[in-house]
């Protein structure tokens, strides 16, 4: 688990600022709701 949050964490960094502004709350409702499944 914590190798996928890593990796994701790597590449969500190398994101272009302008185009994390537009889609980082789809990518956080998308962990949220991939956590709460899990647990």
């Amino acid at each position: 688990m914590s190798f996928i949050l890593g990796e994701f964490m790597l590449r969500f960094k190398s994101i272009d600022l302008k185009y994390l502004r537009n889609y980082n709350v789809e990518y956080f409702n998308l962990w949220y709701l991939f956590k709460n499944s899990k647990s």
